[in-house]
């Protein structure tokens, strides 16, 4: 429709603001059949062409203000009656849904051919097509909402199988350890000192200062522009937690991570720079020369090998599936639950089957 009215405060409103041409349609397609007339004597009586009027009713046109008050008059309706914006009856309502599925984006993506809503099309058939269509829309809600869980979820599955398929080591970051260690001017052997790490921060263009009054939830803060690391101070961050923090942040760098894409991308990095602290902590030459002593001697120790390092004892355990598959042959895994026995954290390539979904998440 193309008039419009004047409204309040001398603005205009249109006919056309709530005008919705599939449910006129239907309205007027419904109306004449109550009338017992066909499109030919509608035709007759608004004086517009059979052809015309079938589109009408289709929802493919809009009819100007005035034809309209001519279909009203003829099917003895308002012309309010006939701009009701809804469905006449459960029918049409079943035919506007299913025509405007059919339009829908989505629905083209599955590749069925279209299908004319016509009479001849029974009730069930149209109640069991929408009904199927609406479940597909509330799945596909649904996966919006929880994409970011589910997205989540299949990086850590597809990170899990690449660690599974390189025994979890990764020999090119061990040789950017190895490198930024010769530049620092580590001895070789023993725990890497703070000198050790500061020269590895100045190879690396950054400075480290420690600070009073971090925020809790910080644990370090990088000025990119000045390149300074500030982590707390002793009393908040005691020598070996400050060690594999200042790594940790030194790896993005050192492995040249740009910014990340996705959460694939992130959890990417934080695993490799994560490996990176391990791996200046407890450098790979020393680490299994000592490892295969042991090994030698029947009497490995994931506690000696944090002694040795002074690591974590976590550290210690990844730091072993890192070189144990590798460089002594023994396949393993690695376990982290909470109180309660749930997993947060695995890996294993000893066969060891965890508690998982279908889609093998952890569970």
């Amino acid at each position: 429709m193309t008039s419009s009215t004047p409204g309040p405060a001398g603005t205009t409103t249109s006919p056309e603001a709530d005008f919705d041409p599939l449910v006129l349609g239907r309205r007027i397609r419904h109306l004449r059949r109550r009338r017992g007339w066909t499109l030919a004597e509608l035709s007759g009586a608004v004086g517009r062409p059979v052809p015309y009027l079938s589109q009408l009713e289709n929802g493919h046109v809009e009819p100007k203000l005035g034809l309209l008050g001519r279909i009203a008059a003829a099917l003895d309706v308002t012309s309010a009656e006939l701009l009701d914006p809804t469905p006449p009856d459960r029918r049409s309502e079943l035919e506007i849904a299913l025509t405007r599925a059919q339009d829908d984006p989505r629905y083209r993506e599955l590749g069925l051919p279209p299908l004319k809503v016509s009479s001849r099309v029974p009730d069930e058939v149209l109640e069991h097509l929408v009904g199927l269509w609406r479940a597909l829309e509330a799945a596909h809600a649904d996966r919006g909402r929880h994409g970011g869980v589910d997205s989540a979820r299949r990086a850590n599955i597809a990170l899990r199988a690449e660690m599974r398929a390189r025994d979890n080591h990764f020999p090119e970051i061990e040789e950017v350890a190895r490198r930024a260690l010769d530049a620092a001017g580590y001895a070789g052997t023993g725990p890497v000192s703070e000198r050790v790490l500061t020269e590895m921060a100045a190879w690396l263009g950054f400075r480290i200062e420690r600070v009073a009054q971090m925020p809790r939830s910080a644990r370090s803060i990088t000025d990119t522009r000045d390149r300074i690391i500030y982590i707390p101070d002793r009393g908040g961050l005691r020598v070996r937690q400050a060690r594999s923090v200042v790594l940790q942040t030194l790896g993005h760098f050192a492995l040249e991570h740009r910014e990340t894409r996705d959460f694939a991308d992130y959890l990417r990095q934080r695993i490799e720079s994560n490996y990176f602290a391990a791996a200046v902590l407890a450098p790979e030459e020393p680490a299994v020369a000592f490892l295969r002593e042991a090994r030698d001697a029947e009497d490995i120790s994931v506690e000696d090998l944090k002694e040795l390092f002074y690591i974590s004892y976590e550290m210690a355990a990844h730091r072993f599936t890192n070189l144990a598959t590798v460089h002594l042959d023994l396949p393993v895994h690695f376990l982290r639950t909470d109180s309660e026995g749930v997993i947060d954290k695995a890996y294993e390539n000893d066969g060891l089957v965890f508690p998982a979904a279908d889609d093998g998440g952890l569970e």
